[in-house]
């Protein structure tokens, strides 16, 4: 006999999905998946279970699945469709720790549903997964609180120091601000409120990772501003990550 054809720990979201084989002989097995709104249909049955269902007709003979009254999709650094976790039943963090495998069996240990980069343990996640990207050590040793328009000034007496001492453009410094905005600055924190049309009239020596109106309060599904020392191919550095930030409602990006 033919081994199934495996569908795992995909996301179908919308339109039509046909199981089918047009040699006659041969058949799919599908485990771990979530659809989501979408047509589904198979060539004759195939084997199936622990499988996410949001308004759509489950394969025939499956077992533990899982039925969903809505897609709670958020945000996450990777793109637009990691879990919820706080949702409750019928929502998209039924589907956590639900699978037919563990995560390490299904490859996935080093991935995740969630936008707080937990990786997938013991059973894996239902449907697809996002690659885990992890702050280098020594980058997230301080944090920021969310909030919009505040710098490391309204919490730390002192400048951030730096492991090393700068150039910048002619001028050496030894510590600088982080700023919520996305940027830091050398000489002093940026003014608050600060909106990114001000870049040319505050004159301020900083550096910007995106300038624009950014905002890392928790309205927006944002994380905190993380920061500290850390190495980068055996050379010493500091980090700074604005984990999940948002641009504002009706503010556009700056070049």
């Amino acid at each position: 006999s033919q081994t199934p054809s495996m569908v795992c720990n995909n996301l179908f979201v919308g339109g039509a999905v046909n199981l089918d084989n047009e040699g006659g002989s041969g058949t799919w097995a599908v485990y771990d998946n979530l659809f989501d709104t979408v047509n589904l249909s198979s060539y004759g049955t195939c084997p199936n279970g622990y499988n996410g269902y949001k308004s759509t007709s489950a394969l025939a003979g499956g077992s533990n699945n899982k039925s969903l009254s809505t897609c709670d999709y958020v945000s996450g650094l990777l793109g637009d469709y990691y879990y919820s976790t706080t949702g409750g039943s019928g929502h998209l963090s039924d589907l956590i720790d639900a699978g037919s495998r563990t995560a390490v069996v299904a490859k996935l240990d080093d991935h995740t549903t969630r936008t707080d980069q937990a990786p997938d343990t013991v059973a894996v996640d239902v449907g697809f997964h996002y690659k885990i990207l992890p702050i280098r050590s020594g980058f997230d040793e301080a944090f920021l609180p969310a909030n919009d328009d505040e710098s490391s000034d309204s919490y730390f007496t002192d400048p951030i120091s730096l492991p090393f001492t700068i150039n910048f453009f002619g001028t050496s410094y030894s510590s600088l601000h982080v700023n919520n905005n996305g940027s830091v600055t050398f000489d002093q924190a940026l003014p608050i409120p600060f909106h990114p049309d001000q870049s040319c009239e505050c004159r301020h020596r900083y550096y910007c990772s995106i300038l624009g109106g950014m905002s890392i309060r928790r309205a927006y599904c944002s994380e905190v501003v993380r920061f500290g020392n850390g190495t980068v191919y055996g050379r010493t550095a500091f980090g700074v990550n604005w984990v999940d930030a948002r641009l504002l409602p009706a503010l556009k990006m700056t070049n």
